[in-house]
């Protein structure tokens, strides 16, 4: 009798599943979970966002506190990961530290996409001369070495220490690949029958861009927009490290990874740059984790 019920509640256990609407955002969720390091990449994002969050309640020190005395003090109860070379507590640097760097991935992808998006859709549905016209300016930014042509800038606009303003150039600077990549898109999909179909109905070439054409380009945006952060939270690091990202009272990981520029601090003073090279570590390889995962999942040729 136990085996009969058994039976009958994975008889009724399939029928609920089959019987279940999956929506598209269902089916992404389910492939994507499918994914471990996916799942694990998302659970280290969000618990990173719960911390910069609650950076406050986090520690007690004050980021940019010189305690004099306590210069480059080992790790201990009153300073879980010790101090740096000005006295200043590491873990409270690094805790806060996660706000700027997080902040500057989100920033700078939000104006590539807004620039890249526009670019790239109204290249790709007008075409003819817009679109040469549109690229051709598009291929003269991508021809300029994006790293150094930030510390170009940023040198130029007297920058040095200015957060906001790498945030700014950062973005500025790589919009271009996703312009190219919406562009081909919107050249697949202006040709498609819901797109005509529109066009016979008297839509106007807004509606048409932004209602029809431009949610169906998004699939393969969000995945280059998502490991566009970990390259801009690298970008943002490189730059703070040689002391042109953000400024010393501004903490990031950047800026405490400078700590390690001499051979003594590499070998007797591990805690000064091992903590904020973990935290980029962790961070970058996450967001990638998260980006195949978005990948796979909202790729169409994937079965369930």
């Amino acid at each position: 009798m136990t085996q009969r019920k058994q039976v009958a509640a994975e008889i009724t256990s399939a029928l609920a599943e089959s019987s279940e609407i999956l929506t598209p955002g269902r089916i992404v969720w389910r492939r994507f979970r499918k994914s471990k390091l996916a799942v694990l990449g998302s659970i280290i994002l969000l618990f990173l966002i719960v911390v910069a969050f609650a950076a406050p309640l986090l520690t007690t020190h004050d980021p940019n506190y010189i305690n004099m005395g306590q210069f480059r003090r080992a790790p201990s109860e009153n300073h879980l990961l010790g101090t740096d070379s000005l006295g200043r507590d590491v873990w409270a640097r690094l805790v806060y530290g996660s706000r700027v760097s997080l902040s500057v991935g989100l920033v700078s992808v939000s104006i590539i996409l807004l620039i890249g998006v526009t670019f790239g859709s109204i290249a790709g549905y007008f075409g003819g001369l817009i679109d040469d016209g549109l690229m051709r300016f598009t291929e003269v930014i991508m021809a300029f070495p994006a790293f150094l042509f930030t510390l170009t800038l940023i040198a130029a606009l007297d920058g040095q220490g200015n957060i906001f303003l790498v945030m700014l150039v950062l973005g500025i600077l790589g919009w271009p690949g996703v312009a190219r990549l919406v562009r081909g898109e919107f050249l697949t999909l202006r040709e498609r029958e819901f797109v005509l179909s529109a066009k016979t109905l008297g839509a106007s070439h807004a509606r048409i861009l932004f209602k029809h054409i431009l949610p169906n380009a998004m699939a393969p945006v969000i995945v280059v927009a998502t490991l566009s952060i970990a390259g801009s939270i690298l970008a943002e690091a490189g730059l703070s490290f040689i002391g042109m990202g953000a400024g010393p009272n501004t903490p990031s990981w950047g800026s405490m990874l400078s700590e390690a520029n001499s051979r003594l601090v590499l070998q007797r003073y591990p805690w000064l740059w091992v903590p904020p090279g973990l935290a980029i570590l962790i961070t970058v390889l996450s967001i990638s984790f998260v980006g195949d995962g978005l990948r796979d999942a909202l790729d169409p040729r994937m079965k369930e």
